[in-house]
């Protein structure tokens, strides 16, 4: 038995569940899935899976560590070297990790992933995310979960209320906590699955609760987003109201389009984690129903704000642009996505062709403010790359999206990027409208709709066109993730140069 198995094994024998054999079938004495979960759920686990031959239990007991059965002590010190929880590192996580697809649950030590920098899973379920794992570079996220690792399975959307938030990486190769995320807790009478499990409102004595609160709800960014409120609570009612609640990467939040009627919808602009919050009055009664719109977009999306951006704060006209591989020309050619070439308004006269297939599915595009979602309606596809948002000027305090005043952030898109060919972004100063101080730029990076890294703010402080300040942001290629997932790696480059030279060679990437 390899000594990685055997770490597991000793964890686990005593559920009985455990053995040197990989699979399934319960031939040799292999882990067997409805053995393994009965015994889990007998040892006072939520259940339990069989994953490379391991029965790993899910749902840690009364906040216990993932060693069960009376004589578990025993039989680890007669397999392996016990490794003490409180002194397990990175090194101890990789080796006990057997199969990095398999459904995560609770266990003795933080696993830091194939990547080895973190997997964004509490998989000690201490409410730590990656506390062991050294990250990859500053200012790259991943997203993350506090808890049982079971509300929220790898690739899918979270259970019930559930949502996950977002660590960075920060100074000294330390991951900041987990932000943003909602995790599981106890169930209450209020027609929301509270702690994820699938079901509402269970087990509460006297519950009757007429409101029924969805469960997530997943959105493309740039597209409208129904609020249902006659699926809430479809009775009659003497007021209600809607408020939106968007995530800190957003500087200007959108509004519902009739926050006092039931049923109205918003824009959504930027990727992101929302929350959308309605409050029904009813004679005596006030009901509340309040839940998350997950805004996920495809490949590769990026969104770049600025503080001086808006009628209040200067107006200045920032540029977002991203250079495809292969070729080191300059920026501002047709090697360069940006506001004159990358444009539904600017394909017709642009030169702009990458070899990149459009995409055929319209809701990708359709909805894009400023006109330029009626441009790719006319062109019959969502091309790529295409930058579907280019802000000029704004007017502060406006808060509906669909109007050409509205604050939007600049986003470039590649819906299928290549694999192992690399993308440069940076970002220009174009014009400062007058505004004599500095302004300061930051930008997201979206993979395959996880926000993996969030760069900035720099000071920019010279425009001029493309010969003003240019910020070097970052490097960023795709390759196909263990489990068969796009994922991305993002080297930050982080320099500001002045003209339209390429800058540096372009990165050397692991992946």
């Amino acid at each position: 038995m390899s000594r990685r198995l055997g770490l597991l094994c000793a964890v686990l024998l005593g559920l009985g569940a455990c053995s040197s054999n990989n699979g399934d079938s319960g031939d040799g004495g292999t882990c067997v899935n409805a053995t393994c979960n009965q015994q889990c759920i007998d040892a006072g686990y939520s259940g339990g899976t069989c994953a490379g031959g391991v029965c790993q239990c899910t749902g840690r007991p009364d906040g216990g560590d993932a060693e069960v059965g009376a004589d578990a002590d025993a039989d680890a010190d007669a397999d392996v070297e016990e490794v003490p929880e409180e002194d397990a590192g990175p090194e101890d996580a990789e080796e006990i990790e057997v199969d990095p697809c398999a459904p995560p649950s609770c266990g003795p030590v933080e696993l830091c992933g194939e990547s080895t920098h973190g997997d964004g899973i509490d998989n000690n379920c201490d409410t730590r995310v990656d506390e062991d794992c050294p990250c990859g570079g500053i200012g790259t996220t991943l997203e993350c979960m506090p808890g049982d690792p079971a509300a929220c399975p790898p690739g899918e959307p979270c259970r019930g209320g559930c949502t996950r938030g977002v660590e960075t990486c920060l100074e000294f190769e330390a991951w900041s906590d987990c932000v943003g995320a909602v995790a599981s807790v106890d169930e209450r009478c209020d027609g929301v699955d509270n702690d994820c499990d699938d079901l509402f409102d269970e087990g509460i004595p006297g519950c009757d609760s007429p409101v029924i609160c969805p469960d997530t709800v997943r959105a493309a960014p740039m597209s409208y987003v129904p609020l249902d409120g006659g699926s809430i609570y479809p009775g009659t009612f003497d007021s209600w109201l809607w408020e939106f609640f968007c995530p800190t990467t957003v500087v200007t939040c959108p509004a519902p389009e009739d926050p006092t009627a039931r049923d109205t919808q918003v824009m959504i602009i930027s990727s992101g984690t929302y929350r959308a919050r309605a409050t029904i009055h009813e004679g005596t009664n006030t009901y509340t129903c309040e839940y998350a719109i997950v805004a996920q977009g495809q490949g590769l999306r990026v969104e770049l704000n600025w503080d001086t951006q808006g009628s209040a704060h200067g107006d200045t006209d920032i540029d977002l642009h991203l250079h495809r591989f292969g070729t080191t020309t300059e920026w501002c050619t047709d090697d360069d996505c940006y506001f004159s070439n990358c444009k539904g308004s600017s394909y017709e006269w642009g030169s702009l062709d990458w070899g990149l297939a459009p995409t055929a599915d319209l809701a990708a595009c359709r909805d894009a403010p400023h006109g330029e979602g009626d441009e790719w309606v006319a062109h019959g596809s969502c091309y790529n790359p295409r930058l579907d948002v280019d802000v000029i000027s704004c007017t502060t305090g406006v808060t509906d999206s669909t109007l050409f005043d509205f604050c939007a952030p600049e986003n470039i898109n590649v819906d299928n990027p290549p694999l192992g060919e690399p993308f440069r972004i940076l970002v220009n100063y174009w014009s400062d409208a007058g505004f004599p101080g500095t302004s300061h730029a930051t930008i997201n990076i979206y993979c395959g709709g996880a926000l993996r890294g969030t760069l900035g703010p720099q000071a920019l402080d010279y425009s001029g066109g493309c010969e003003g300040d240019n910020w070097l942001v970052a490097d960023v290629q795709f390759y196909t993730g263990p489990c068969g997932a796009l994922d991305c790696e993002i080297v930050p480059l982080g320099t500001v140069q002045r003209g339209t030279a390429f800058g540096p060679p372009w990165s050397t990437f692991t992946h």
